[in-house]
């Protein structure tokens, strides 16, 4: 670029912000040019890196004009272009009655997060799955699944696990195909787990779940449960196993832990009971030999949420993400 001095007076300076040096690739069987300085700013990789050029004299004639294009073999031209409209967005693409606004379709903006993770474009990647999280670009559970794996995106995993989790009916197959069977697995064994909730102890509304054989004795450290049988007919109603998944309420239960809590707060599963249900008469423990009713207080296990279940079975594969 010429930098001819004016008559009389110092050479003009090269503007900051609209001075662009031009590059060139070929993608397919189309040229595209654009402003070097984009690329070189939104990727963390060294521009030689990022596209592979050869060393020496090769690497500085690479791109600088149309005869000396970077070759970019591997790519498909609408994902590039697709890249290239949200590095250097034209005012028609983004300026609409409603304010400024880049309008792109999923499948652009799913090139964009495909081309931005290979070149490690971190602003444009996090602002692709931003906008592809929207629900107008809405996915569906297994798409996402999908998507969050092969492209390391933590957030769309545990919603697409959580979806899928809830999802009536899921099919093994298609599910082990698509993930892997031991990621197939975690999925149902949490989607059982769930399944055993009472609706009325929905995550968040206040109300814990607990199992009637995970009840035990509040006096030693046992793990023994208190009681021998898997259920119990209710005291008030008198339901059978109506009590074999309780429930109760308790502001200070955590789930995934234990809680030392009195009798009363056991209440009945069913709708139409949802009362003190545990018949606590005579109930000595195993292992100290204390009655337990004579304490009036049990020890139970609160089972752990969705959230907590994803965690335990992927947390470690969403930390590297």
């Amino acid at each position: 670029m010429d930098n001819a001095s004016t008559p009389g007076g110092d050479p003009p300076k090269f503007n900051n912000l609209f001075c662009w040096e031009p590059i060139w690739f070929k993608v397919e069987d189309e040229l595209f040019c654009v402003p070097r300085s984009g690329f070189t700013a939104a990727s963390d990789l060294v521009f030689t890196d990022a596209f592979q050029l050869p060393s020496g004299t090769a690497e500085l004639e690479a791109g600088r004009d149309k005869s000396h294009p970077i070759d970019l073999p591997d790519l498909k031209k609408v994902d590039f272009e697709s890249l290239l409209k949200v590095m250097y967005p034209i005012p028609s693409m983004f300026i609409a009655k409603e304010g400024i606004k880049l309008d792109l379709k999923k499948e652009e903006w799913m090139s964009v997060l495909k081309l931005t993770t290979i070149w490690k474009m971190d602003k444009l990647r996090n602002h692709a799955i931003e906008c592809l999280s929207k629900t107008d670009l809405a996915m569906s559970a297994m798409e996402k699944l999908q998507l969050a794996k092969e492209y390391r995106v933590g957030g769309w995993f545990k919603e697409g696990i959580k979806a899928l989790v809830q999802k009536s009916p899921l099919e093994v197959d298609d599910l082990g195909a698509l993930v892997g069977w031991d990621c197939a697995a975690h999925i149902f064994a949490i989607r059982e787990h769930d399944a055993k909730r009472p609706h009325h102890c929905a995550e968040g509304n206040g109300v814990q779940w607990l199992r009637f054989q995970t009840i035990r004795c509040a006096s030693c450290k046992t793990t023994e449960p208190l009681y021998k049988t898997t259920s119990q007919n209710c005291r008030y109603c008198g339901i059978g196993s109506a009590i074999t998944d309780l429930t109760f309420t308790y502001g200070g239960g955590t789930p995934g832990s234990e809680l030392v809590l009195g009798w009363s707060s056991i209440i009945c599963v069913r709708d139409q009971c949802r009362q003190y249900a545990l018949h606590n008469a005579n109930v000595v423990c195993t292992s100290c030999k204390v009655n337990a009713s004579s304490t009036g207080q049990i020890r139970v296990y609160i089972e752990p949420t969705v959230d907590m279940l994803i965690e335990k079975y992927f947390g470690d594969e969403i930390k590297q993400y």
